[in-house]
């Protein structure tokens, strides 16, 4: 029976619901994006999200987002010829 306990706290469905889920407004904020562009990607599959209900509201699983953020950032290309020893 013991068994049967600890493999339901640990099924995927628990897993899921454990992980910290933010708001729209917090994801674009963390990406530095408007909200309805975070709406956007998710629509199209560019980010995870999960919603409740066939109008309700949208959620991010945190970890995603600054996952994506680490994925997504673009790091500025150094001119070496500025850089240059004379």
């Amino acid at each position: 029976m013991e068994k049967e306990a600890t493999s339901l706290a640990t099924s995927p469905f628990d897993q899921l619901r454990a992980r910290r889920k933010i708001g729209i407004a917090e994801a674009a904020e963390i990406l530095n994006q408007k909200p309805a562009t975070l709406f956007n990607w998710a629509k199209e599959g560019k980010i995870g999200y999960i919603q409740y209900g066939p109008h309700g509201r949208i959620l991010f699983f945190e970890d995603e987002v600054l996952k994506f953020l680490e994925d997504n950032i673009h790091h500025p290309r150094v001119d070496d010829s500025q850089h240059s020893l004379k």
